[in-house]
């Protein structure tokens, strides 16, 4: 994940780091439990037509899909995905906004292998 955003922070350092190793990590080692990474391509989801094409993102600048395995959204701007939630409340979250997440993946699939 390369960093074109704005100054370079301690905040902005750290979700560098998180974001590379969890996504090399999981694609490796598949480390998220599996509610990490229904949000991870729900988030791809929501920025298929802006991030995805672009290959990074369009709030802070940072290379995707690195960006979406950061547990925090970028604050400074507005951004299109919500913070990692609880298994509860993404569980709730799925029901309450209707998220089939198998159709989700193979709408992201289309566009990158998460």
């Amino acid at each position: 994940m390369k960093y074109k955003g704005e100054k370079i922070t301690s905040d902005n350092v750290k979700s560098f780091f998180e974001g590379n190793i969890l996504f090399y990590s999981d694609k490796l080692f598949s480390v998220l439990p599996a509610y990490k990474k229904e949000q991870v391509i729900y988030r791809a989801y929501v920025c298929k037509d802006t991030c995805l094409i672009e290959k990074k993102c369009k709030a802070c600048g940072c290379d995707v899909p690195e960006r979406f395995y950061v547990d925090k959204k970028y604050e400074k701007r507005k951004c299109t995905f919500q913070d990692f939630m609880s298994k509860k409340e993404w569980s709730e979250f799925k029901i309450t906004k209707k998220i089939n997440i198998d159709e989700l993946n193979i709408e992201v699939s289309k566009i990158i292998k998460l």
